[in-house]
């Protein structure tokens, strides 16, 4: 599930926030959000909903594990060093498991005695990473003392499956929102309301309006074969990545607001995939004036002539 798909917009999130502030209590309201994180994440493939279920299950015993042995070095040796095992053996399989059969199968093959590797027919499960990092952490954090672990099993399953992290990041330590977490019950409903609607105004914009143009334009330009980039060191795909680090662009005097300001209203302006990636080419090629209310927004000189959308990048 996407944050700007229409299912997510219209019933997964107006359903999530107004059940979690009907329930009154902390246990009601993890084991929530730990329901909505699952549905969230199964909406994609339910399958794969087993797979953190487990990496949540090994996990939150080895926790129990520290607690049940607070000075027993040996013991949390061995809760430390198991769970990690498993977690990393889950990830480096989905991972990275056809990788490495078939890296024997070119290494066989270029001395001359090739090898027929067969490889596995697996997918590899959305968001993994994250959430097999977020048990790392913890595992750890609890080793070292830096935490408590938790008894409550739908407190830890509700951490490892928040839905506004769970696929896309960050990674999260436990130690970050555990005063939360403890005061979930008591949580102010108007706290944090005004912040979280701004922030989620300004990336759904983002996400829509600036990321979305810019990756469909990348595809254009790196994923045909004989592509030409309008770039004039043909790095198309390169400057693309480049942007989603504002401050490779180093522009002076322009701010980070300001730069997304720049792209945001020429893509109003322009609706050209063509010109909008123009926008974003590397610190050799860019020029950007900085916003004064009697300005334009972009110097129209970084608009070379005869740029096309992207049907017209392709010979």
């Amino acid at each position: 599930m996407l944050f700007n798909s229409f299912v997510f917009l219209v019933l997964f999130l107006p359903v999530t926030y107004t059940v979690f502030w009907l329930l009154r209590n902390a246990q009601q309201r993890y084991i929530w959000l730990a329901i909505t994180g699952y549905v969230f994440y199964g909406y994609w493939n339910p399958k794969f909903c087993l797979l953190m279920a487990f990496s949540t299950l090994v996990s939150y015993t080895a926790g129990l594990g520290f607690l049940k042995y607070p000075d027993n070095a040996r013991a949390r040796k061995l809760c430390l060093v198991l769970p990690v095992t498993v977690d990393l053996l889950l990830l480096g399989f989905f991972k990275y498991a056809n990788f490495v059969l078939r890296s024997i199968g070119d290494l066989s093959a270029l001395t001359g005695h090739p090898i027929a590797v067969a490889h596995f027919d697996i997918v590899l499960p959305i968001g993994i990473s994250f959430y097999t990092f977020h048990t790392i952490s913890y595992i750890v954090d609890s080793y070292r003392k830096t935490i408590k672990p938790t008894r409550n099993f739908f407190e830890f399953a509700a951490y490892v499956s928040l839905f506004s992290q769970l696929i896309a990041g960050p990674i999260v330590r436990f130690r970050q929102i555990e005063s939360d977490l403890d005061n979930l019950g008591t949580a102010d409903r108007n706290r944090w309301l005004e912040r979280g609607i701004r922030f989620f105004i300004i990336g759904l914009v983002m996400k829509v309006l600036v990321a979305d143009s810019l990756a469909a334009n990348a595809g254009c330009t790196g994923n045909r074969p004989g592509a030409n980039s309008v770039l004039p060191d043909g790095s198309g795909n390169s400057s693309f990545y480049a942007f989603n680090n504002l401050g490779s662009l180093n522009a002076p005097g322009v701010t980070f607001a300001e730069t997304w300001l720049i792209v945001a209203e020429a893509a109003f302006q322009t609706g050209n995939a063509g010109q909008l990636q123009s926008l974003v080419q590397t610190r050799a090629h860019i020029r950007i004036v900085k916003v004064h209310p009697d300005s334009r927004v972009a110097d129209q000189k970084l608009f070379r002539p005869g740029l096309t959308d992207c049907h017209g990048l392709i010979p």
